[in-house]
């Protein structure tokens, strides 16, 4: 759970209604090895995008380790505190079967002594050939972590190792009225939230007693205006 001051983009998902999927907004994610030539990169795996305004040499939006060193892994952070994951999905990518993984684990780790514990094991082929394919795998510890690391020891035969897209489940770390208990009291956190484009939740903040004054210098006058006739 979370420990200590809760940063606005924690409490922005929480008063989104994240229900039990981990926002990308609160992950970050390392890899041992990418494609940056190409802009294949670890980045990519938390954009629900597939193609189409990436950027990159293909426009895809994956994650590829051209390296051909395995085992290769990737490293996700979540924002804001330990979680207990109830589920992942991970989503093949757009091309080349064999470079799908097949032997790989996911594995929990705890930022404050690094106990490791494995959260799902798989040894087989998940996506059959499927692209843009999600597969969803349940986790049953009820332990908490804050790192989650994905270590492929093996893929389908080919040089490189590749996914399309990760998504993570697990307990939310404030409900709705948590968060907005935790939002008024915070400036940081209402100069991003009271504003038109996120009127749902500038209304539920307003009336709770949020004051858009104490937002001001992150509102244009307009903004203001039309959040008081809310």
């Amino acid at each position: 759970m979370y420990s200590g001051e809760p940063s606005p983009a924690v409490l922005l998902a929480a008063l989104g209604g994240e229900g039990d999927t981990i926002p990308a907004s609160l992950l970050s994610v390392v890899a041992k090895s990418e494609y940056s030539d190409g802009g294949e990169l670890a980045k990519h795996l938390l954009d629900d995008r597939e193609s189409g305004g990436i950027g990159n040499t293909f426009d895809t939006c994956k994650w590829n380790d051209v390296s051909g060193e395995k085992p290769t892994w990737l490293e996700f952070t979540i924002a804001g505190g330990a979680r207990r994951l109830t589920k992942f999905a991970l989503k093949s990518a757009n091309d080349v079967p064999g470079r799908d993984p097949k032997k790989w684990k996911l594995v929990g780790i705890r930022a404050t002594d690094g106990a490791r514990e494995t959260l799902h094991a798989h040894d087989g082929d998940a996506w059959k050939g499927k692209r843009w394919h999600w597969v969803e795998f349940a986790v049953a510890s009820a332990s908490e972590f804050e790192k989650l690391r994905l270590e492929i020891d093996e893929n389908h035969g080919d040089h490189c190792t590749q996914l399309g897209q990760v998504r993570f489940h697990g307990e939310p770390l404030y409900t709705q009225d948590e968060a907005l208990e935790a939002a008024v009291k915070s400036p940081e956190t209402l100069q991003l939230a009271l504003t038109p484009a996120r009127a749902a939740t500038a209304l539920r903040l307003l009336e709770r007693g949020a004051d858009v004054g104490a937002a001001r210098d992150g509102l244009l006058a307009d903004d203001a205006k039309q959040l008081r006739a809310l």
